[in-house]
C-alpha cells in the first residue's frame, strides 16, 4: 500500500528517530506524569458565520473571522499561518505555508494531536491520539490513530467525517481541513467545548516541520499532552454563553472535567479585570458563589470547587453550570459531577 511506503521512508530519513521517537511514528515511552508548572497557551476560535469550501485554497472572505496564528518553526525563515474557527456542525482548519512555494509533494503532511478531556494525559480506553493527513493519498480522508498511556497504536483508521485538500493560495502551499464535531468524528467535541492539542505542519520535499504549534515538536515534547495547547470552539455568534465582543477576550472552562469532589475552574482574561463565579444546579438554582468581585491575578486564573453549596453542604452527582461575569462581559460553563 502506497502509503506504508511513503511512510517508511518519512521515518528514515527524520533525525527525530535518534532518542525522541516521531509525531507519526512508534514510541513505547509517550506518557510519564502530567507537569503541571506549565501554563497551557489557550485560543478562542472564531465563529464561521459560513462554512469554507473545502478545496485546498484560503479565501479571504471565507475565513474572515477566523482566530488566525503563526506557528512557524523556530529555524523557519517565513511565517506559516494557521486559521481556526468553527459552527454548529464542524471545526475548521487552515493552513498557509509561506516557506513551500513548489506545490504540494508525495510527502507533505499535517498532524493534529488532541487530549479531549484536557487532563494532560492519554486515555486508556484509545479515544484520544491524533489525525494524519498525508496529501500523497488519493482519499483526502483523515487517518485517525490511538495513543495510549504507554504506546502508540500501529492501527489507523480512516475517519469519513474528517476531510480535507491542498492547494495554493498566493503561490504558497495550503491546506483546508474539515472535523465534524458533536461525536461525528473521532475528535469527539462539540461547539463551546475546550480540548487540548498540537498540530505540525512539514513540507516532505525539504524535509522540514515548518509549522510547530508553540515549539513542542522542537522541545521533544510532542507526545506529552499536558503541554498542549488549549482551543476553546466558539459556542456561536450568540450561543449558549451569549458572547458579545467583549467576550472574545475571555475564556471559562474547568479540569477535570467530569470530576468527583474537586475540580480547577480556568479564569481567562486580562490581569486586573474583576470577576464574579456562580454556580447553578440544572434547575437553575444559585448552589455557590465561589469567587465575588475579585481582580484577575493571571491571564489563566484558577481556583478550585470542592462541590459543596455556600452553607458547605456536599452536593449531588448531576450537571452544574459555572458562570464568570465581568464588566461587559458573561461566559457559561457545563460542569458534569461524577458519581
Amino acid at each position: 500500500m502506497k502509503f506504508f511506503g511513503v511512510w517508511a521512508a518519512f521515518l528514515s530519513i527524520s533525525y527525530f528517530l535518534a532518542g525522541q521517537g516521531m509525531p507519526g511514528g512508534s514510541n513505547n515511552n509517550v506518557k510519564s506524569p502530567p507537569l503541571r508548572i506549565y501554563e497551557n497557551p489557550i485560543y478562542i476560535s472564531g465563529w464561521a458565520e459560513n462554512a469554507p469550501a473545502i478545496d485546498g485554497v484560503i479565501n479571504a472572505g471565507e475565513w474572515a473571522t477566523s482566530l488566525q496564528l503563526n506557528i512557524a518553526d523556530n529555524y523557519t525563515g517565513e511565517p506559516v499561518k494557521l486559521l481556526l474557527m468553527n459552527d454548529w456542525h464542524n471545526l475548521y482548519i487552515g493552513i498557509i505555508d509561506f516557506n513551500d512555494s513548489t506545490g504540494i509533494g508525495g510527502s507533505d503532511e499535517i498532524g493534529l494531536y488532541f487530549d479531549l478531556n484536557r487532563d494532560g494525559a492519554w486515555d486508556p480506553d484509545g479515544s484520544e491520539g491524533n489525525f494524519w493527513f498525508d496529501f500523497s493519498e488519493d482519499t483526502a480522508l483523515g487517518l485517525f490513530r490511538a495513543i495510549f498511556p504507554d504506546s502508540f497504536s500501529y492501527d489507523w483508521v480512516y475517519d469519513s467525517s474528517v476531510v480535507y485538500r491542498s492547494g495554493l493560495t498566493g503561490g504558497c502551499v495550503s491546506y483546508e481541513i474539515s472535523i465534524a464535531l458533536n461525536g461525528f468524528s473521532r475528535f469527539n467535541s462539540s461547539f463551546g467545548d475546550t480540548v487540548g492539542i498540537w498540530l505540525y505542519c512539514y513540507d516532505g520535499e525539504r524535509n522540514l516541520f515548518d509549522g510547530d504549534l508553540n515549539g513542542l515538536l522542537g522541545m521533544g515534547l510532542w507526545h506529552r499532552p499536558e503541554y498542549y495547547s488549549y482551543l476553546v470552539t466558539s459556542d456561536g455568534p450568540v450561543g449558549l454563553s451569549e458572547r458579545t465582543p467583549e467576550d472574545s477576550r475571555f475564556a471559562l472552562f474547568n479540569l477535570p472535567n467530569p470530576f468527583r469532589e474537586e475540580t480547577e475552574i480556568h479564569l481567562v482574561g486580562p490581569i486586573g479585570t474583576p470577576v464574579t463565579v456562580k454556580i447553578y444546579d440544572a434547575s437553575g438554582r444559585l448552589v455557590d458563589v465561589p469567587l465575588e468581585n475579585r481582580l484577575l491575578s493571571s491571564t489563566n486564573m484558577t481556583i478550585r470547587w470542592n462541590a459543596r453549596s455556600r452553607r458547605g453542604k456536599s452536593l449531588k452527582p448531576g450537571i452544574y453550570f459555572c458562570e464568570m461575569s465581568t464588566p461587559g462581559s458573561h461566559l457559561l460553563t457545563k460542569m458534569v459531577l461524577a458519581d
